[in-house]
């Protein structure tokens, strides 16, 4: 695929200038195995892939782990009360939810421009689906971010022009989420246009007030595509060489703020000058971020604080500091961790010797203090 090579995949740590990542994967294949799909998206023996016989979305048979789900079986009549409704044409169904991806990067090929490329193939006439040949692919949902990282984008100016019905869009449905994060005494806003039914929809909302950041702007702007529009969106992310411009393309087409005038056509509206900076500024950024399971990290260490951490403290109090760590050594070596977690410790282990593990951006629980009084 020549082209290709010249992207390239960045890390999370560069989270200082706005990125987009992919967040969702779906497609179909035909005419292959679960094990040679495995094989193509680089997972190797060591992944614990677990089995399971449920039906979901007329698949009988899930290989599944760590948001990757691989569905198939439909052919088979033994898993139908009524074997008539077997179907042959369905294929083997793999989905990466926004978790599946951040292992894609981390245990698998990793790179979304050699995945995408290989759902479609090169002609002499362009790209055009692969048929009859060994494998055939149908993109069924993909889900794109932009991560605005840098101030560009204003949640409030957002929701305003929604409220005020300031924009042109086909999508006829439109809706506002507040939400209260009590923990950390934040409040959150998610302005979606285009129904959840809709072939593309559209969400922009607070991403730090989501992950509990105080201290920090990160708004996202999420398109959910799917079917034709889907595979559309995978086509044109390969012919541009471009996520960028793939993305701001189809936000002309779908959702644009509009200042209003007494005119009665909207759509004569004048754009309004922070979303024309914030397309512009889509469409110089060429390349999509590979954060892996290093993005789920801060988030995991979290967790695991807001669940476990009075315990820790009364244990604290109880024992010396190093009671809970020893404890835990002596039930799991370093050989005995899952994947992901012997994936954590070789990425972070090389950069940082303390247990600030992730000093590069501020953390969800930083300023949060957990005390006896909390017990109480």
């Amino acid at each position: 695929m020549k082209g290709l090579e010249k992207l390239e995949i960045r890390d999370i740590s560069d989270y200082t200038e706005n990125v987009f990542l992919i967040d969702w994967l779906t497609f179909t294949a035909h005419g292959c195995t679960v094990d040679q799909l495995k094989t193509m998206l680089g997972f190797g023996p060591d992944i614990p892939w677990e089995d399971s016989v449920k039906f979901r979305n007329g698949y009988p048979l899930q290989t599944y782990w760590n948001g990757i789900t691989f569905s198939y079986g439909a052919e088979q009549e033994k898993y139908y009360k009524d074997p008539s409704k077997a179907r042959s044409d369905m294929g083997i169904c793999v989905n990466f939810s926004g978790k599946g991806c951040r292992a894609f990067e981390s245990y698998g090929m990793g790179n979304w421009v050699k995945l995408l490329a290989e759902l479609f193939t090169l002609r002499d006439t362009g790209f055009r689906e692969k048929k009859g040949t060994l494998y055939s692919y149908n993109v069924t949902r993909i889900d794109l971010a932009y991560d605005d990282h840098i101030g560009l984008l204003d949640i409030y100016a957002v929701r305003q022009h929604i409220e005020d019905r300031a924009y042109t869009s086909p999508a006829k449905y439109s809706e506002i989420h507040w939400s209260d994060n009590q923990d950390n005494d934040i409040q959150g806003i998610t302005c979606q246009v285009g129904s959840n039914k809709s072939d593309i929809k559209i969400r922009i909302y607070d991403k730090a007030a989501e992950r509990g950041f105080k201290d920090r702007h990160w708004v996202r702007v999420e398109l959910q595509l799917r079917d034709d529009r889907a595979s559309s969106a995978a086509l044109e992310l390969i012919k541009n060489n471009s996520i960028g411009m793939t993305v701001s393309g189809i936000l002309r087409n779908y959702l644009m703020f509009r200042c209003p005038t007494p005119d009665t056509n909207k759509s004569r509206w004048p754009v309004a000058l922070w979303w024309e900076y914030i397309l512009e500024n889509m469409e110089k950024i060429k390349l999509w971020v590979s954060p892996g399971e290093a993005y789920n990290f801060d988030n995991t260490v979290y967790w695991f604080y807001k669940q476990y951490g009075q315990v820790l403290v009364v244990l604290d109090k109880l024992h010396d500091p190093f009671f809970v760590t020893d404890k835990a050594k002596q039930l799991y070596a370093v050989s005995d961790l899952a994947p992901k977690y012997k994936k954590y410790l070789a990425d972070l282990e090389p950069r940082h010797n303390n247990f600030d593990v992730i000093p590069s951006a501020p953390v969800p629980w930083e300023g949060v203090q957990i005390g006896m009084d909390d017990l109480l």
